[in-house]
């Protein structure tokens, strides 16, 4: 069974003229995602795979914004690490 990733219900986002900063009281802490990530972050909403997060996303299909599942594994564990993101 692949992981599932979704956003950790203690995070706040805001996007502002397509940028996301997201907020975490918790840890007294400020992110601001790239184009990429903002892209991965606006689906997490729900729980996804990296796969389909990719297939979503149209990461494969954009050659700015390309990026292989390893880059997307890569991105999503670092928002796990800093508990934006929950994985199982």
């Amino acid at each position: 069974m692949s992981t599932l990733y979704k956003r950790s219900p203690l995070a706040q986002a805001v996007e502002c003229e397509g940028e996301w900063v997201i907020i975490q009281v918790k840890n007294d802490t400020i992110t601001k995602l790239n184009d990429t990530a903002g892209s991965v972050w606006s689906l997490l909403y729900k729980s996804m795979t990296v796969n389909q997060l990719i297939l979503f996303a149209g990461l494969q299909k954009d050659p700015v914004m390309e990026a292989s599942a390893a880059d997307v594994e890569v991105l999503l564990e670092h928002l796990v690490q800093i508990g934006l993101v929950e994985k199982w």
